[in-house]
């Protein structure tokens, strides 16, 4: 009687234990996914080596279709080559893409939990490596924004329309890219502070904002080489001639403007990226957001 009473109780416990669930992601602890990291990084570093020994122009015979490249409006190469040309050397390379290789490898390592748990003294050298580069990056990066010799972008505060094709116009590749400079230096701001005050909640939180927004760069490359092949086979396999369609003409000029819109489109989607990675870290009722704004 008792052996019965007893396999009634356990099952009748079983039956009440709760199924272990998954932790909400509004309640987790922010971190960004080296999924995601990594990838984006590569691409930063392939992106800086580029600087240092750019791609050959394709020879004259070669034509490139419209959106199959970012050419510059006299010329006819990629504009970034013609940048790298027209730039000091020590502040393009030595004081940026050097930089970027730098914060790009060492950035994704940040965000393994091991390495914070482990060996806390690389993980806090490498954050003021981080810091330091970050701060020099966006100082130079905004210095680049600005206009040189036979710059491609159009003025800071114009608006783009694909030749009047839509209705509706975004700003300029410079101007968005700026806009992007201001969280990017705030949530460092906090990052820093918030470490320094050892309030290390608080600053895993700013310093994962901090990262989202220093990889919006690695975003708006991935996106670019995505455009690249859409004109190719647009051109090659679909047949369709998007230069026609669109009213450009069949000039370098004219090309390179098309292509200009669609480079500063692009920033347009990072930004779209960016918040909807926000919104996947931070957002939702009781999120790590909520407790960062009380503190």
């Amino acid at each position: 009687m008792a052996r019965t009473q007893s396999k009634t109780t356990l099952a009748h416990a079983s039956r009440q234990t709760p199924k272990p669930t998954m932790k909400p992601a509004a309640t987790r602890k922010p971190s960004v996914s080296q999924a995601i990291a990594v990838p984006l990084s590569f691409i930063l570093v392939v992106a800086a080596i580029l600087a240092f020994a750019p791609i050959p122009h394709p020879p004259n015979h070669v034509k490139i279709p419209i959106f199959g490249t970012s050419r510059h409006f006299k010329t006819g190469e990629h504009f970034l080559h013609n940048r790298v040309k027209n730039t000091p050397s020590w502040l393009y390379l030595t004081l940026h893409a050097g930089p970027s290789m730098a914060w790009s490898v060492l950035m994704p390592l940040q965000h393994v939990a091991w390495i914070r748990r482990n060996v806390p003294a690389f993980h806090r050298t490498s954050g003021y490596i981080i810091m330091a580069t970050s701060l020099l990056l966006a100082l130079t990066g905004l210095g680049l924004l600005s206009d040189y010799k036979d710059s491609p972008h159009p003025p800071f505060f114009s608006l783009h329309t694909l030749n009047g094709n839509s209705p509706i116009p975004w700003p300029t590749f410079r101007l968005t890219t700026a806009l992007l400079a201001v969280p990017f230096l705030y949530s460092l701001y906090r990052a820093a502070m918030a470490g320094t005050s050892k309030q290390y909640e608080l600053h895993r939180y700013w310093a994962t904002v901090h990262t989202i927004f220093g990889y919006a760069i690695g975003l708006e490359r991935l996106l670019l080489l995505g455009t690249y092949p859409l004109g190719w086979v647009a051109a090659l396999y679909a047949k369709i001639d998007l230069r026609e369609i669109l009213g450009y003409e069949d000039t370098i000029a004219s090309l390179a403007e098309a292509e200009h819109e669609v480079f500063a489109l692009v920033n347009i989607g990072v930004l779209a990226l960016i918040l909807f990675w926000l919104r996947y870290e931070f957002g939702g009722k009781g999120s790590p957001l909520a407790r960062v704004k009380k503190e």
